[in-house]
């Protein structure tokens, strides 16, 4: 079946779904009893980078408007940096989070333990997914996403590609942002969720999909496109629907 159709099949209780896929543990399952407390009462250097970028997650979503939603999402990526120190926090992984956590919350107050859970879904997410590799030093993921969308591109919009070359932009800067942020900040949190039911299953397929549906959409706009500045426009910031493209 395609992704579409998992999307399609969606009637389930997201929580309960994503702790399954994440493998996100049980309270007794967690080892050290306290150790998400324990990462709150460590030093965490990135605590006012971190603080900054709240106010910066999804500024006109409901969910944030609400206070104790974002001290959980603060915490977390606060004890994220403490948990993974070789990357800390960076830019993006807000997104991730956010998401993840309005996703576990069902669009609520989120709860101590919908807290906890969001945090071991980004291990999950951050280890066994690899997507740590995105956001560590010289982002060797990113180049390993980059350079397989540049080789479908090739195989199945080449026009497309030789009009991003021609214009003197690069796969990377037109579409890496995407791959930073699972696409999440592309369209509202409702939608983006969606995205992360499917990737926890199939992983980055999905968004290759994504990518390539929405060229295909935007195809005969793109190669009307003669100014870099909205050929860069037109690739990089459409904001998604995904009844639209997933139909495709």
């Amino acid at each position: 079946s395609t992704w579409g159709d998992t999307l399609n099949s969606i009637r389930y209780n997201r929580p309960t779904l994503w702790r399954r896929l994440a493998k996100v543990p049980s309270s007794g399952q967690r080892g050290i009893p306290g150790f998400y407390e324990r990462l709150s009462a460590q030093s965490a250097p990135a605590e006012a980078k971190i603080q900054k970028d709240i106010e910066r997650t999804f500024p006109t979503e409901v969910f944030f408007s609400r206070e104790r939603n974002r001290e959980a999402l603060f915490r977390i990526l606060r004890n994220y940096s403490v948990y993974d120190t070789s990357i800390g926090y960076t830019q993006g992984i807000n997104f991730l989070v956010a998401t993840l956590l309005f996703g576990f919350s069902e669009g609520e107050e989120a709860t101590s333990d919908q807290e906890e859970a969001t945090f071991w879904a980004l291990v999950h997410i951050m280890f066994e997914c690899g997507w740590g590799q995105v956001f560590a030093n010289g982002t060797p993921k990113i180049f390993e996403l980059v350079g397989e969308l540049e080789k479908r591109l090739k195989r199945d919009f080449p026009a497309v590609l030789t009009k991003i070359v021609d214009s003197e932009l690069t796969v990377l800067n037109c579409f890496g942002h995407h791959f930073i942020t699972l696409m999440v900040t592309a369209m509202p949190l409702t939608s983006a969720v969606r995205i992360l039911d499917v990737f926890l299953e199939e992983g980055e397929k999905v968004l290759f999909d994504i990518l390539l549906r929405l060229i295909k959409i935007h195809e005969a706009e793109i190669l009307k496109l003669t100014d870099p500045l909205d050929i860069f426009s037109s690739v990089s910031y459409t904001h998604l629907t995904l009844p639209t493209i997933y139909s495709v």
